[in-house]
């Protein structure tokens, strides 16, 4: 079992609306909790060198999310202000397929994962802790961690691609993802501490569709950046993350997603349970 707890907070200019629950939203501010817990179950490949893992994330949401809400489905109509509160299991992450390979310093994989709608969501509610649809993603990550000066460099590439809200007639459109950390560690008490940087590059390649697409195609594009702090001592992991969104353009929720990839490129969400060899 593995853990990682994950807080974020942003927000939208009053220019820009954004579609949550159904609703048109300007003037967006959102806060994100997330604590969420792993369990892996790992075989032996044929080469000592690689490994096949399965995984699942189960995480557990504290949202807030505040903004000027539209009175009808036109843009910019008049609109009141609304403050609403949610907490819950969100969505499930699982991974069936996870295949590593290791060479010293050096760990590469590649996967395939699976989000179920198992969160709550509610059409008109601006914080829903889940989003209501599948979504499909084939990934894969990279890392370089140096045994000898504690140099860190993780990377995660992926798509994803989702089924359409049946609640609301919105089909989200697919997008690329681009995860990554620099950090350097340091010894202590037998495990170590670490410290750098980490951010995310979003691009939708689809345009959003449905009904309830009010905004049309909205390819929506975000990048973010923020400070990394990691301690590890034996039987106990910490992680506290904060980011600056350079641009807004997804739920909040979708955070906590892109913590998770750069935990897994980095393997803090790897700890396994021996399996068949």
């Amino acid at each position: 079992m593995a853990n990682a707890f994950t807080y974020y907070d942003g927000s939208a200019s009053s220019a820009q609306e954004l579609e949550f629950g159904g609703l048109l939203t300007a003037g967006v501010q959102g806060t994100i909790y997330s604590d969420s817990s792993c369990s892996s179950i790992r075989g032996r490949g044929k080469s000592s060198a690689a490994s096949l893992r399965l995984q699942l994330i189960v995480p557990y949401v504290w949202l807030e999310v505040q903004g000027e809400v539209g009175l009808n489905v036109r843009k910019f109509a008049p609109s009141v202000h609304q403050d609403d509160a949610a907490n819950g299991f969100g969505d499930i992450e699982m991974f069936p397929l996870m295949l590593g390979w290791k060479d010293g310093d050096l760990k590469w994989q590649g996967q395939f994962g699976v989000y179920a709608p198992s969160g709550s969501f509610k059409k008109g509610d601006l914080a829903n802790i889940g989003r209501n649809y599948w979504t499909f993603e084939p990934s894969g990550a990279v890392s370089y961690l140096s045994s000898r000066f504690g140099l860190e460099v993780a990377a995660f590439a992926g798509f994803n691609f989702n089924t359409m809200n049946d609640a609301t007639d919105y089909q989200t459109g697919d997008l690329f993802h681009l995860d990554g950390a620099i950090a350097e560690h340091l010894p202590l008490f037998g495990g170590f501490v670490g410290a750098g940087v980490n951010g995310y590059f979003y691009q939708q390649i689809t345009g959003d569709s449905g009904s309830g697409a009010k905004l049309g195609g909205f390819e929506g594009m975000t990048a973010g950046i923020g400070p990394d702090l990691l301690s590890r001592i034996p039987d106990r992991r910490v992680r506290s993350r904060r980011r600056s969104e350079v641009a807004a353009g997804t739920g909040s929720v979708e955070q906590a997603r892109r913590q998770h990839r750069v935990a897994q490129a980095r393997g803090e969400l790897g700890t396994e349970t021996a399996g068949p060899a």
